[in-house]
């Protein structure tokens, strides 16, 4: 049978415990909340029991996230024999158990408000939310706690300012240090491109730490290295852990760090150690901080990064895949389309040639069913030129044209379109006749048709397109398409290049698909020239191709 109460209560990590085994959780939980306790009592600066890290709460609260908020009686039961054990008063560790359930049950209720399921360490905004409840939840056992010591005259009110301040960074050095450690571990939380070290770097990580951090905090220093940064030089390894680690092995490198400093410093020994004690715990807190703090952010921006650059490279993979199948797509339907299409324009061509019977009016039917069917497969041509372009497999064979062959073909290609709308063309041809361009000739033809047909389709009843040719300079050829048509407002200029852009003319009498000019523009580059526009709204528009000569 599986208990509910967990999941009215909440249950971040979404781990259900048997209700058989409740007590039994409860009492493992006191249990290990004792031992934590007595280890953080080895460090105790003031009155013999209060710590400078407290790793009891930080057991605390990481069992409330992963078991549920179900378990605070083995909080209280703990925090109470801990207290006891430390103080030998009953209403004193009555006070202080209080405080300290009371700190992680709200630490809980503002982790699951605040953070919800997601790991506290799996962004920068997680953590820093993590950082903030820490330092609220933990006020409340520091506070009560020394009150309660104060009541019972074992701590002097005059200190009671000095010993809540020690007893709160205490405790929110352990919830920040444990807590983490603690639910990684028990997640086996790893960096989405987490990197598996073998056993020789991790044995070599490990010693070094050990010896290197010994060196300042295990020692006694000569008074004039006194205010000389010498704890910091451990801190490459918590850059080092964030770098190649997982969270749990991040915890522990500090954990290892913080144990060596407050040990040094307890025995008097360490660049933190000073005759005052106050000066003493100053100096360790705030390493103590600084390292947690920087090392933890640091790895979370880590962890956070990664996952982003994970979302990016599967994201980029389905794209792949999706252009793959696209391009697969567009060339059956290629096939398949221009089969039926070479059909129906070539017997249209041969009713139109020799059916001598067909009446104007036939005839005029069957020239507009060559024209819809040229007009398709100049689609379904455009679509899987950008289809290839797209993929890199687009085969460009560029050799020394003339110009005017090209050209030539494209306007005999829109001259009935241009004919219906009594739409003149003027092409010069003397100055195309003796210039020549490295370029595909298929490719070339195929853009000056999506650019003469545009010049037709946007035109005026019986406006004019004008052809020229000439030298831009050595090494180029410039070929220039003008029209006396509806023009392109400049800020619209950018975008007519794009794919499927038709500005706004969208539900307009003109037919196209918008993609004939992107085309074009792909076409030409790939032969290594360049396309610019020059238009002004109802005075036309002027096209210039440019392509080595």
């Amino acid at each position: 049978m599986t208990s509910t109460t967990a999941n009215k209560n909440g249950n971040l990590l979404n781990l259900k415990l048997p209700q058989a085994n409740y007590i039994k959780s409860v009492v493992v939980l006191a249990a290990a909340y004792v031992i934590t306790a007595k280890l953080g009592l080895l460090f105790a600066t003031t009155n013999g029991n209060i710590t400078m890290i407290w790793p009891a709460s930080g057991i605390a609260l990481a069992a409330l996230i992963i078991f549920g908020v179900r378990l605070w009686p083995g909080v209280l039961i703990g925090a109470y024999i801990a207290d006891y054990i430390a103080t030998e008063s009953f209403m004193a560790s009555i006070g202080m158990c209080i405080g300290a359930t009371g700190s992680a049950v709200f630490g809980y209720w503002l982790v699951n408000k605040f953070i919800g399921k997601e790991n506290p360490l799996s962004s920068v905004i997680s953590f820093y939310k993590f950082l903030i409840i820490a330092a609220l939840s933990t006020g409340i056992a520091a506070h009560v706690g020394v009150t309660s010591l104060a009541f019972t005259n074992i701590v002097e009110w005059s200190n009671y300012l000095s010993v809540s301040t020690t007893w709160w960074i205490g405790d929110t050095a352990g919830i920040l240090i444990f807590t983490p450690f603690i639910i990684a571990w028990q997640k086996n939380i790893q960096p989405p491109m987490h990197y598996i070290p073998n056993y020789l770097e991790i044995s070599a990580f490990t010693i070094l730490l050990i010896l290197v951090s010994s060196l300042p905090f295990l020692s006694t220093l000569p008074t004039q290295t006194i205010g000389y940064p010498l704890a910091f030089v451990s801190f490459p390894f918590c850059i080092w852990a964030a770098y190649r680690y997982c969270m749990k092995q991040v915890s522990l490198t500090i954990i290892i760090i913080m144990f060596l400093a407050i040990y040094g410093t307890v025995t008097e020994q360490g660049p933190f150690y000073r005759e005052n004690l106050s000066d003493s715990l100053f100096q360790l807190q705030t390493f103590m901080a600084i390292i947690v703090i920087t090392t933890l952010s640091l790895a979370s921006a880590i962890f956070e990064r990664q996952k982003f650059e994970m979302q990016l490279i599967a994201e980029k993979k389905n794209a792949e895949e999706l252009t793959k199948a696209k391009s697969q797509f567009m060339s059956n339907m290629s096939h398949e389309l221009r089969t039926p299409l070479n059909a129906i324009i070539g017997f249209s061509h041969i009713l139109k040639k020799n059916d001598t019977s067909l009446n104007k009016q036939h005839d005029e039917f069957v020239g507009y069913i060559s024209d819809a069917g040229n007009h398709l497969l100049h689609l379904v041509n455009d679509l899987l030129a950008i289809e290839q372009g797209d993929a890199n497999k687009l085969h460009i064979e560029s050799t020394q044209i003339n110009l005017h062959e090209p050209i030539s073909e494209s306007i005999h290609f829109i001259e009935p379109m241009a004919a219906k709308r009594n739409i003149s063309i003027h092409y010069d041809e003397s100055s195309c006749q003796n210039l020549t361009v490295i370029a595909d000739k298929v490719r070339l033809r195929q853009v000056l048709i999506n650019l003469l047909s545009n010049a037709a389709k946007y035109n005026h009843d019986g406006g004019s397109i004008s052809i020229s040719c000439d030298k831009s300079d050595s090494s180029y050829t410039r070929v220039t398409i003008a029209d006396s048509g509806e023009g392109i407002a400049e800020q619209d200029i950018e975008k007519i290049f794009e794919p499927f852009s038709r500005l706004k003319i969208e539900d307009s009498r003109i037919e196209g698909s918008g993609i004939g000019l992107t085309v074009a523009n792909r076409l030409v580059e790939l032969m290594n020239g360049t396309i610019t526009v020059n238009s002004q709204p109802e005075k036309g528009s002027t096209f210039t191709i440019e392509l080595p000569a």
